[in-house]
């Protein structure tokens, strides 16, 4: 959520048009992919530190895995809702 946020301000900041600094932060949230590639690394590299920085280390995994999850089955959810909402989608109504 502060990635929506932090995007959201930015376009206010910038003084972008007010829809996109409404509907901009929604569509960031199915974007994962990087985070999951870090947590694997993070982990492996704990590892190296012993059985507790080990066990971190798979904290971390676990937690990003389980939002990674949960943020790409709403994210798409999110994504057509503020376009549809911002007026920029061709098919006029498909959520409301």
């Amino acid at each position: 959520m502060a990635k929506a946020f932090g995007a959201s301000l930015g376009a206010y900041i910038s003084k972008a048009e007010t829809v996109v600094q409404k509907y901009l932060g929604p569509c960031l949230l199915s974007q994962a992919g990087v985070a999951l590639g870090l947590a694997v690394l993070v982990s492996e590299h704990l590892a190296q530190y012993g059985a507790e920085a080990a066990e971190m280390g798979l904290l971390i995994l676990n937690t990003i895995t389980a939002t990674t999850i949960i943020f790409q089955i709403f994210g798409p959810l999110a994504i057509q809702w503020a376009v549809d909402r911002s007026g920029e989608s061709q098919i006029k109504g498909s959520i409301d």
